[in-house]
């Protein structure tokens, strides 16, 4: 697998991830949980590398 297609994949798994913990979040709480942030900020590093991984194949 590329790097770009590795890269996509984990943005798809992070997502998903994110979109569940968010979803129990709100069940739970009214807070934003410091784990979500976490996934968040991971979520959004990922989705910088695959546009840079695309930009160099251009």
């Amino acid at each position: 697998m590329d790097k770009k297609m590795r890269i996509r994949h984990e943005i798809e798994e992070t997502r998903h991830i994110l979109n569940n913990k968010l979803s129990q979040n709100i069940l739970n709480k009214d807070m934003i949980d410091v784990d979500i942030l976490s996934v968040s900020w991971e979520l959004d590093k990922l989705i910088l590398d695959y546009i840079k991984e695309e930009s160099l194949h251009r």
